[in-house]
This record gives C-alpha cells, sequence and structure tokens, in this order.
C-alpha cells in the first residue's frame, strides 16, 4: 500500500492519555462503509464502498492518522470514516486489494451483479453507473478481502417522494429597525414547504446553502467551505440537520432577514438557496457521526444517538463499533455468521434524496433608499 503524506501522517502516537491495556478494537479490524443513493433529480453521484482496517491508535506502530479519503464524494459517508477514526482515536490503512461487489435490485428484472471500480484510497465505485438504482428496491453488498474472508450486507432505497419547491419565492418585507434605530429589515411571513419523509426512513438530513454564505457566516476571503469541490448542494453552509424519523410530517420555512445597512445585504437583491433533503433507511442506525463544523439543529431522538456514542468514546468502550455495526460476517458456505462472531465494523445503507434550488427575493412596502440615505448610510463614500 502506498500513503500520500498529505492523507496519512505516520507517526508514533502520543496523547495525553495513560496508555491502556484494553483495546477499544482488535488489531486490523476491518472497516467497511457503503451508501447508494436514488433521486428523482441529476444530482446524485454513483455508489461508492469505502474499505480499510482500524486499529487502536494507543496499540499502533506506525500510527496511520488518516486526514482526508480522496475520491470519497459523499460527506456523510466521509464523515462516517473520517469522523469516527478521530472520535475513538483509532489509526487506519487502506485496503485497495479487496473484491466489492453490490447486486441489485434484487428481484427485479434489471438485477445485475457489479463489481466496483479500485478507485483508491480503500475506495471501490460503480464509476460507469451500471447499477440501476430504484426507490423501493433492495440491494445486497459483498466485500471479500485477500485474506479470504468476506462481508454482505442488503439494504433498501427508502420509497420515491416529491417536494414542492417554488422555483422562486417572493416575501413580503417590511422595515423593522432595531431599537437602537440601526437598518433591518424583515418578511412579514414565511413560505412553508411540507416534507412527508418516505418509507423505510430511518435518519433524515436536511441541508440548506445560499449564495450569502460567506456573508452570514462571517468568513474571510481565504476561508473554505468544507466539502466545496463537491458543489453548492453538498458543500457546508448556513444550515445543516440531522433528525431520527418518527413518521411526521416535517414543515421548513423559508424567509428574508437582512441588515441592510451592510453593503452586501444591499447589493445581494435577491438569494439563491440549495436545498438537500437526503433519507436514509436504518442501514446506519446509530453509527452516524455529526459534522461538528456546521451542525445547528438537533431534535427527535438524534441527540441520544449521540450521546450514547459520546459516552463510547470517552469511555473507551470496546463494544460500541460492533454493536452500532450493520455489517455482517459470511461463513465459509456463504452462510450469515451470529453477530457474536463479527470482526468487522460499518455499514451499509440506502437513501432517497430529493435536490432543490430556489431563489427568494424581497417584495418591499417601503423604499429602501430612502431609509439609507435618512440613516445616513452611502455606499459609494
Amino acid at each position: 500500500m502506498i500513503f500520500m503524506a498529505s492523507i496519512l501522517g505516520c507517526q508514533n502516537i502520543s496523547n495525553n492519555k495513560p496508555l491502556g491495556t484494553d483495546r477499544i478494537i482488535p488489531d486490523k479490524t476491518p472497516f467497511i462503509t457503503g451508501i447508494i443513493e436514488a433521486s428523482n433529480d441529476t444530482v446524485f453521484y454513483y455508489p461508492q464502498v469505502t474499505v480499510g482496517y482500524a486499529t487502536d491508535a494507543q496499540f499502533a506502530t506506525p500510527y496511520f492518522n488518516v486526514h482526508h479519503i480522496p475520491g470519497l464524494f459523499s460527506p456523510t459517508q466521509w464523515t462516517q470514516v473520517v469522523r469516527t477514526i478521530e472520535r475513538f482515536e483509532l489509526s487506519y490503512e487502506f485496503e485497495d486489494e479487496a473484491e466489492v461487489w453490490i447486486k441489485g435490485p434484487l428481484s427485479h428484472k434489471n438485477e445485475k451483479t457489479v463489481h466496483l471500480k479500485n478507485e483508491g484510497f480503500g475506495v471501490y465505485g460503480d464509476v460507469s453507473n451500471e447499477l440501476q438504482l430504484i426507490p423501493g428496491k433492495l440491494y445486497l453488498l459483498n466485500v471479500s478481502l485477500p485474506d479470504g474472508r468476506s462481508y454482505v450486507e442488503d439494504t433498501i432505497i427508502p420509497d420515491s417522494i416529491r417536494i414542492d419547491v417554488p422555483d422562486s419565492i417572493g416575501l413580503n418585507v417590511v422595515y423593522s429597525p432595531y431599537q437602537n434605530g440601526t437598518p433591518f429589515e424583515r418578511s412579514i411571513s414565511e413560505k412553508k414547504i411540507t416534507i412527508n419523509p418516505p418509507r423505510q426512513t430511518f435518519l433524515k438530513e436536511y441541508q440548506n446553502n445560499t449564495d450569502a454564505d460567506r456573508e452570514y457566516l462571517l468568513m474571510e476571503p481565504e476561508d473554505k467551505f468544507l466539502f466545496e469541490d463537491r458543489g453548492d448542494f453538498f458543500r457546508t453552509g448556513i444550515i445543516y440537520s440531522i433528525r431520527v424519523n418518527k413518521n411526521n410530517t416535517d414543515t421548513i420555512s423559508k424567509g428574508w432577514w437582512r441588515d441592510i445597512y451592510l453593503k452586501w445585504a444591499r447589493e445581494k437583491s435577491y438569494e439563491i438557496n440549495w436545498m438537500r433533503f437526503a433519507f436514509y433507511n436504518d442501514g446506519m442506525w446509530k453509527a452516524h457521526q455529526n459534522l461538528d463544523e456546521y451542525v445547528v439543529h438537533r431534535e427527535d431522538g438524534w441527540f441520544d444517538m449521540y450521546s450514547r456514542m459520546s459516552s463510547a468514546t470517552r469511555n473507551r468502550d470496546s463494544t460500541y463499533l460492533f454493536e452500532v455495526s450493520t455489517i455482517h460476517k459470511a461463513g465459509e458456505n456463504g452462510n450469515i455468521l451470529p453477530k457474536k462472531d463479527l470482526d468487522a465494523i460499518g455499514f451499509f445503507t440506502g437513501n432517497f434524496s430529493v435536490y432543490k434550488k430556489t431563489v427568494l427575493y424581497p417584495i418591499r412596502n417601503y423604499d429602501i433608499d430612502s431609509v439609507l440615505t435618512a440613516n445616513g448610510i452611502n455606499y459609494d463614500e
């Protein structure tokens, strides 16, 4: 295996914790993850699977510290690998000689077995988009390691749904200065968007990025968004949430709030919104690691999952990563072995996603230029 210095730091572990006697996981535990996604929109990526080995970093010599995984597209999947390694203080080695295939849609006329191409750094992908991804259908993952061990897991893609989002949304706006007189405007009411999660949904991810995120987040010109190379739907932005589904109807609101004394707020006469809605089955179960950089919303049971994970990291719980794993080990004859025989961690999950772009624009009941002039604000000076 070849490791790039920009991706892996090879070093001897040194931290402030005393060296323990119990490993949080056995040495070179297989770590396998996979996500397949269906969408009625055009913004989605082909299925990818990661294969590697994790070792308790306190017992790893040398210690391979993963900072990044090139070619792994999904921010969710990237997070499950990288954040798990970081949180549980694991050393990680890529496996580039595995055999990986996905079969599906099972019991469908277009069922086929697709061997995933090795993309390097333990990433395997259906780069030719051979697998037909159909909402509501079942798929089977098989991973065979060079030493002969095999792992399997099936997953279902949640059903297809529609989310009605207009191409543009006009919002009635009023002048509503702060108590100290600082100019501010806000929408009188908000546009409500209804979401009915599809069947088989366990986890929901909602994300909203705007063309004003740099200003909202007070970013410097040299600052970069995490995952910005993945496009406006996937990069980090102003809103990201994780929720556990309770088969309830969700409602999100679109409004307009601007500090109009700021030059950028006056110059941006409208706001582009890129919205991503992803609905996962229980294939990730409690293994979901949040994206610390931009999680702003936690509710509906997700925090309980996060608390369990935090407790496991704090107490170095050697059962947790196997407990939340949804991967199964296969015997020599291909039969699925009991959970107690599992010697790998990871997951295989399916999701149905909706991608919507809309433009918000204000409908003012006042003259903004008169207000700015009255407050002595002249952007040309």
